[in-house]
C-alpha cells in the first residue's frame, strides 16, 4: 500500500495542473446538480445512492489518475533520457470511453433520483430533462479534462524537445573544446581536455562511446622521442598525459581499484597501433577490444578482465611482463604473430572462443597453467624461448601446435585434450606430458625431442609417432586404447631409454607386448 500510495503521490505531483483540473471538474458537477436539482433533493440522493456514486466518482479518479501516470515519463528527465515514444491509439480510445462513460453514469444516476424524489409527471418530465442535460454537460466537461491532458502533455513534450535542443547544443560546445584542448602543445591543458571529457561521459551516457573513441584515438597518435633534453621532458609530460587518458578508461569500465566511479558499460575500445605506458586494465569489461600493433612498455596487466566480444592482440609486442590471469575471452582472442619480451602470465584464463597464438613468439617464461580453451587452440609456428607452463590445461576443441618450437622446458603435466592434439614437426628440448589425457587423435609425426616423458598418460585414440626422434624417452604406466598407426607406440610402454641419435622405429620392435584392449580389462 506504502508503494502504491507513492506512485499515486508522485503521479499527482507531476501533474499539479492535472489535479487542478480535476478539482475543477468536481466543483463543476456539483455545481451543475445543484443548478437543477433542489439542495434537499440532492442531499437525499446522495443520501441514497451514495455507494454507486461514490463508486462512480472513485472511479472517474482513478482513471483520470492513471492517465496522469500514462502521459508522465516514469524517470526524471536527465541526459540520458530514452527517445519518446508516440501516444498509443488505445489512450484516445480510454479517452473517449470516459466522456462516454461519464455522460451515461451522471444521467443514469440522476434519472434514477427522478423517479425517486417526485412523483408529479410535470416535475419528473423537467427533472429528466435537467438530468439529461446535466448528463451533457458533465460529458464535456470530462472531454474537457482530457483535452487539458493532452495540451499539458504537448507543453511538456515542446519544453522537452526545447531543453533536449540546448543540451544538444551545450554537449557540443563543450565537446569541441575539449577536443581543441586536447590537441594543445601543453601538457597541463590536454590533461584537463582529458578530465573534462570524463565529466562530459558521465554526464551524457549517448556520448561515452564517442569520448571514448576520442581518447583512444589520441592514444593511437605517433609518439616518438628524440633523445634531446627538451625531447625528454616532452616525453615524460606526454606519457603522463597518456597514462592518465588509460586510467580514465579503466576505471569507467570497472578497475579492481575502482572505487565512487560510474561504470561504462558496453564500450568498444580501439587501440590499435598505440603506444601504452602501464597498462592497468584488471577487472575492466570491455565489450570488443583492437590492441593490434600496439605497443606495451612497462607491465600489462589485464588479469580479471572480461571481453564481451573479439579481443585483438595479433602483432601486438609486450616490451615487459604481461598478465591476463583468470581473464575472459567470451569471444575470439588473436595473439598472431605477437611478441611476448618478457614472462607472460595466463592461467586460469577462460577461452570460450578460438585462441589464435600461431606465430606468436614468447622470449621468457609462459604461463597458461590451467587454462580452458573452449574453441580451437593455434599455435602453429609459434615460438617458446622460455619455460613453457601448460600443466592441467583443456583444449575442448582441436589443438594446433605444428612447427612449435620450445626451446626450454614444456610441462603438460595433467593437460585434456578433447579432439585433435597435432604437434607434427614440433621441436622440444624436454617435454613432460605427465598423466595427460589425449581423448581424440594424437599426432607427432615428425617431431623432434631431447627428453619425452608420457608418463601415465592415456591415448584414447589413434597415434601418429612416425618419423619422431628422441633421446630419452619415459614411458612408465602410458596406456592406449585407441587404434595404432605405423610406427606408433606399443600398447603399453615401461622406462625405456635409448642411446643418443635413436630413432624410434627401431625401440617400437623391441618394446612391444600384448595387453587389453581397454583399461578396465587391464589389470596390471
Amino acid at each position: 500500500m506504502r508503494r502504491l500510495w507513492t506512485a499515486i503521490t508522485s503521479a499527482v505531483q507531476a501533474h499539479t495542473a492535472a489535479v487542478v483540473l480535476l478539482v475543477g471538474a468536481a466543483a463543476l458537477l456539483v455545481n451543475a446538480l445543484s443548478s437543477f436539482v433542489s439542495f434537499d433533493a440532492l442531499l437525499m440522493a446522495l443520501a441514497s445512492v451514495g455507494k454507486p456514486l461514490a463508486l462512480t466518482i472513485g472511479g472517474m479518479l482513478t482513471g483520470t489518475i492513471g492517465l496522469c501516470v500514462l502521459l508522465r515519463k516514469r524517470k526524471p528527465i536527465t541526459r540520458s533520457r530514452k527517445p519518446l515514444k508516440t501516444l498509443p491509439w488505445w489512450v484516445v480510445l480510454f479517452g473517449a470511453i470516459a466522456v462516454v462513460a461519464s455522460i451515461w453514469t451522471t444521467t443514469a444516476v440522476l434519472l434514477a433520483e427522478a423517479d425517486v424524489v417526485t412523483g408529479n409527471v410535470l416535475e419528473l418530465a423537467k427533472l429528466r430533462s435537467e438530468a439529461i442535460r446535466t448528463g451533457l454537460t458533465v460529458g464535456v466537461g470530462t472531454g474537457g479534462a482530457i483535452a487539458l491532458l493532452l495540451s499539458v502533455r504537448r507543453q511538456w513534450l515542446n519544453e522537452r524537445t526545447q531543453q533536449h535542443q540546448e543540451e544538444v547544443s551545450a554537449v557540443t560546445e563543450l565537446y569541441a573544446k575539449a577536443v581543441e584542448q586536447l590537441g594543445s602543445d601543453k601538457a597541463p591543458v590536454r590533461l584537463a581536455a582529458l578530465y573534462a571529457l570524463e565529466r562530459l561521459a558521465d554526464d551524457h551516457a549517448g556520448q561515452r562511446q564517442t569520448i571514448v573513441n576520442v581518447i583512444c584515438a589520441y592514444l593511437r597518435m605517433p609518439f616518438e622521442f628524440h633523445g634531446d633534453p627538451e625531447s625528454a621532458q616532452e616525453y615524460e609530460q606526454e606519457k603522463q598525459v597518456r597514462s592518465t587518458a588509460q586510467r580514465i578508461i579503466a576505471a569507467h569500465l570497472g578497475h579492481l581499484e575502482a572505487r565512487n566511479v560510474l561504470e561504462w558499460h558496453d564500450i568498444d575500445i580501439d587501440l590499435s597501433g598505440a603506444v601504452l605506458f602501464d597498462v592497468d586494465f584488471r577487472g575492466c569489461r570491455m565489450r570488443s577490444a583492437d590492441f593490434r600493433h600496439a605497443e606495451f612498455w612497462d607491465d600489462a596487466l589485464f588479469g580479471q578482465a572480461i571481453f564481451d566480444g573479439n579481443a585483438y592482440f595479433s602483432e601486438a609486442t609486450f616490451h615487459s611482463h604481461a598478465d591476463f590471469g583468470w581473464t575472459e575471452f567470451n569471444g575470439d582472442a588473436w595473439f598472431l604473430d605477437a611478441t611476448f619480451q618478457n614472462t607472460s602470465y595466463l592461467a586460469e584464463a577462460t577461452f570460450s572462443g578460438l585462441a589464435w597464438f600461431a606465430g606468436a613468439r614468447f622470449a621468457a617464461e609462459s604461463v597458461f597453467t590451467s587454462v580452458a580453451i573452449k574453441g580451437e587452440a593455434w599455435f602453429d609456428r609459434a615460438r617458446f624461448d622460455g619455460i613453457a607452463r601448460f600443466d592441467h590445461t583443456s583444449f575442448s576443441n582441436n589443438a594446433d601446435f605444428r612447427g612449435v618450437s620450445f626451446s626450454e622446458e614444456l610441462w603438460m603435466e595433467g593437460a585434456s585434450f578433447e579432439r585433435v592434439a597435432a604437434f607434427q614437426a614440433a621441436k622440444f628440448k624436454l617435454a613432460t606430458f605427465e598423466g595427460a589425457q589425449f581423448k581424440g587423435a594424437a599426432r607427432f609425426k615428425g617431431a623432434d625431442f631431447v627428453e619425452l616423458s608420457i608418463a601415465g598418460s592415456r591415448f584414447y585414440d589413434s597415434m601418429e609417432f612416425a618419423a619422431v626422434t628422441f633421446k630419452v624417452i619415459e614411458t612408465e604406466g602410458c596406456q592406449v586404447f585407441g587404434a595404432m598407426l605405423k610406427h606408433s607406440l606399443p600398447w603399453k610402454l615401461h622406462l625405456l631409454a635409448s642411446p643418443d641419435g635413436s630413432s624410434f622405429s627401431p625401440i617400437l620392435a623391441q618394446s612391444a607386448r600384448p595387453v587389453a584392449d581397454n583399461p578396465k580389462e587391464d589389470k596390471n
